[in-house]
């Protein structure tokens, strides 16, 4: 079992954006984005791993190119690769922003992750994925204090990110 015993709220991870964001592959891993970052320290300090979902809008079953997790440590520390991986939209209809909760069009949650590659291969759990419901990829946070999501993607689609945070996994 899964818990979230510190009961944090979802933040956004990344607000929905649009196909062909690569902002850190386009700078070699130096530059660390000014906006689009979420600061773990204060946003999530009693969290020791994170819980992240993904929403879109585009057709169901619609592949995503790759999703890219970056994070890196107080005091500009090194930029390093977290997760790597793809994932597809299911049918699960996401009727109300997840986060500011305005009503959405046509968006649908993530239902299939996969991650291939970064720290958390292998340390990664991967929970509902595939039947259409809400695919989370919970991964241990690694002592890092900012995350960077993007999304690479060949359609008209729009991608988003959510996350909360874990200070423990096991069953109560």
């Amino acid at each position: 079992m899964y818990e979230n015993d510190v009961r944090q709220q979802w933040y956004a991870l990344r607000e929905v954006q649009s196909a062909q964001d690569t902002a850190l592959a386009a700078f070699g891993f130096t530059d660390w984005p000014s906006s689009g970052t979420f600061n773990v320290r204060t946003g999530l300090p009693d969290a020791v791993y994170a819980r992240i979902a993904l929403y879109g809008s585009d057709a169901a079953d619609e592949a995503l190119t790759s999703y890219t997790l970056y994070g890196r440590n107080r005091g500009n520390g090194p930029i390093v690769l977290v997760a790597t991986g793809v994932a597809t939209i299911g049918a699960q209809t996401c009727l109300i922003d997840p986060v500011t909760g305005a009503a959405l069009t046509n968006h649908l949650w993530v239902d299939t992750i996969t991650n291939t590659a970064g720290l958390a291969v292998n340390h990664d759990v991967i929970i509902d994925s595939t039947g259409d419901r809400i695919a989370e990829l919970i991964l241990p946070l690694f002592g890092l204090d900012e995350l960077f999501m993007e999304f690479n993607f060949n359609t008209n689609a729009k991608m988003g990110a959510i996350i909360t945070g874990l200070s423990r996994i096991g069953s109560s």
